[in-house]
């Protein structure tokens, strides 16, 4: 029997080069971009709890329930950020490795701009926002990609990709639109580098693919019906989840338009919140023609060397591509109800261009100038990674600044409350105007200063979230016995609060019916 590090040398020397320089490459940009985060505690919302693992089955995410339970019972339940920060990286750069054995990428500096774009992207830096669910989501990536690698390397691995598929799918939905691009991105390569394989055969995969990703889809609708039939819920209507793939003819046209403007809401604004600056959208724009000139050149050659179907079902993939690369808009047609965490497949764009670059060169020995597109593209992916580092570590600033800000606004007013005559440690604490309705106090400072790094999952204002109870006692050490807030307008049915003035006024915290009442908006 051979000792354990024997066995771990001997496994380490089978993995790939090209593997290996993709998991550093990855830990490398991903301590770059997410490091500000990893080591300091910079809650969101939903964040502030500490423990917990989000919402599962009223979300269709019952594998998270699973996964969760599990932590849950080994107390590792925790919101770490340093912990389940490099627990996310190892998956991502796990998935990073199998990506380049799949693409069969050798050309090194390509493999590192690749696994830094896969790790850097502004998704993940949105997911670190909600870091209690980080782990678990960049596991749900790794299937994902896993299931990819089964289909690829195993000739029945078709079945362990549909258990990958449905695993990921029931820890967050809004991957699948990467899965799936990744094997549309896999049937390109095969029908443009394997000129010895039959084009029957490599139009029958593309029907075994569409098969496979259809069949999990509908194995993993069944599950979830069946765990909310059991749990006895509902699927929620959270970011329209409970209407997830059902298309009414109004919204067809909608979701075509959504589809087909991507272009512009990536190169001219910033709509998806993935171009903020001008050096990204820039790289969008040469991404997409580069995207466009390769493809041509790839149905030009296909065309010379008499493979005529081939060229037309490349064009059909093509545009499969584009389209399974915005799907998100297809599972979820109302488009204020897709952020930026769910626009992971949209990763694919700048790197796609990329990899068809590598397929080109291999496969057509070079013509056409491929090799100057590669050369163009592989700056522009390295500004854009540079430009996505600096804009994850402008996120975790504001983070902070929202934190600091959240407590310094709330310090004073706890010490008012405990001033008050008939204060005592038993006393409960009410708080009228939060969440729905903008604090009052002018004075109050709502980080403006970053605004232009604006990103969903962060609070501009931290001190307006609706886990105020979390926000004083974990942060603010204020704990009282009794804590009620009420969100947006109203007054709880308490009558004096209709007299009472918005802090920061006199008279905006008094002692109402035993209660210490804070009044912040109307």
């Amino acid at each position: 029997m051979e000792r354990l590090n024997q066995l771990i040398e001997k496994q380490y020397a089978k993995v790939p080069k090209e593997c290996k320089i993709a998991v550093v490459s990855v830990i490398v940009f991903g301590l770059l971009a997410h490091n500000y985060m990893f080591t300091n505690k910079l809650p969101n919302y939903d964040d502030m709890g500490i423990t917990g693992f989000g919402a599962t089955f009223r979300l269709g995410r019952w594998f998270l329930w699973v996964l969760g339970s599990i932590v849950y019972h080994l107390d590792f339940s925790y919101s770490l950020p340093w912990i389940n920060g490099i627990v996310s990286l190892v998956f991502i750069a796990v998935s990073a490795a199998l990506l380049v054995y799949i693409f069969n990428l050798k050309n090194k500096l390509s493999i590192i701009l690749i696994s830094g774009m896969l790790v850097v992207f502004p998704s993940w830096t949105s997911t670190f926002f909600f870091m209690f669910t980080a782990p678990y989501y960049s596991l749900a990536v790794f299937l994902g990609v896993l299931g990819v690698f089964f289909t690829v390397t195993y000739r029945k691995g078709y079945i362990l990709a549909v258990l990958c598929t449905v695993l990921s799918l029931g820890i967050y939905q809004a991957y699948f639109p990467f899965i799936a691009s990744l094997y549309v991105m896999v049937l390109i390569q095969n029908l443009v580098r394997n000129e010895t394989i039959h084009v029957r055969k490599k139009i029958k995969d593309s029907f075994k693919y569409l098969f496979l990703l259809v069949g999990a889809i509908i194995l993993y609708g069944i599950i979830t019906e069946l765990t909310l039939l059991i749990t006895g819920q509902q699927l929620a209507s959270y970011r329209g989840l409970d209407n997830v793939g059902t298309i009414s003819l109004e919204k067809t046209g909608l979701i075509i338009k959504e589809i087909f403007t991507c272009f512009a809401s990536l190169c001219l604004g910033n709509d998806y919140e993935l171009s903020y600056n001008v050096l990204l959208k820039v790289g969008y724009v040469i991404a997409f023609v580069f995207w466009g000139i390769e493809s041509i050149i790839c149905v030009y050659i296909l065309l010379n060397q008499k493979r005529k179907i081939e060229s037309i079902w490349f064009v059909i993939l093509s545009l499969a591509l584009f389209i399974s690369i915005n799907g998100i808009c297809i599972m979820c047609p109302q488009p204020d109800a897709v952020y930026s965490l769910m626009r992971y497949a949209y990763v694919l764009i700048p790197i796609y261009p990329l990899i068809l670059a590598d397929i080109c060169i291999e496969s057509f020995s070079g013509k056409m100038n491929v090799i100057l597109y590669e050369n163009i593209l592989t700056c522009v992916i390295f500004i854009m990674i540079l430009t996505y580092c600096h804009f994850a570590n402008a996120q975790y600033l504001s983070m902070e600044l929202g934190l600091k800000q959240a407590i310094g606004f709330y310090t004073p007013i706890i010490t008012q409350i405990k001033s008050l005559d008939g204060y005592t440690d038993e006393t409960g604490v009410v708080f009228i105007g939060i969440d729905d309705v903008e604090i009052a106090d002018q004075t109050m400072y709502r980080n403006d200063v970053m605004r232009k790094f604006d990103l969903s999952g962060r609070d501009n204002v931290l001190s307006q979230s609706g886990s105020l109870q979390y926000l004083l006692s974990i942060y603010c050490g204020f704990n009282p016995p009794e804590f009620e807030y009420y969100m947006g307008e109203g007054t709880m049915g308490i009558e004096e609060v209709a007299d009472m003035t918005v802090y920061p006024e006199k008279g905006s915290i008094q002692m109402i019916d035993g209660k210490a009442v804070v009044k912040l908006a109307e």
